[in-house]
């Protein structure tokens, strides 16, 4: 079994106006809130936990997903912005063992199959893109990821 934390704090400044009154991961795309294409993709593995790290306009997300899935889930309050690794730090009290941390930012291709069969204690995946600028990077050392960098210059 593994666990799933997303973080779902953000503003989400540049998707504004539509971000006034809904949290991003509620924007609708196709249909359906980016959040819920996401989630769908889960259906996958066999979850035990899925941690949300919530923030602005937390219980509109709090309420779509418990309207809409059937997983064990938690949400954990991120008072102050302080990043996605602070997030991460946050929901660390309620998981344990195998750990997938999924930003949903953006619609993603990956197959996540593979996870059940990782030795690891958590598994980030990412895509390299030819401008970072608007997504972020990845720092590996020793083929390991060792930062996380939010919207680099």
């Amino acid at each position: 079994m593994v666990n799933v934390i997303i973080p779902v704090a953000g503003l989400g400044t540049r998707l504004r106006p539509q971000t006034w009154s809904k949290p991003k991961p509620l924007v609708s795309v196709a249909g359906k809130p980016v959040l819920g294409h996401v989630l769908d993709r889960l259906s996958v593995l066999d979850i035990n936990k899925v941690v949300f790290v919530t923030g602005y306009l937390g219980d509109q997300i709090e309420a779509y997903v418990r309207q809409h899935y059937r997983f064990d889930a938690a949400f954990v309050e991120q008072h102050e912005q302080l990043g996605q690794s602070h997030a991460v730090i946050m929901a660390r009290g309620e998981v344990s063992g195998p750990t997938v941390i999924l930003f949903p930012d953006m619609l993603f291709e990956a197959d996540l199959t593979q996870l059940s069969s990782l030795d690891a204690d958590g598994a980030i995946f990412a895509k390299e893109v030819d401008d970072p600028r608007r997504f972020g990077v990845i720092v590996a050392r020793d083929g390991r990821i060792c930062e996380l960098v939010e919207k680099p210059e």
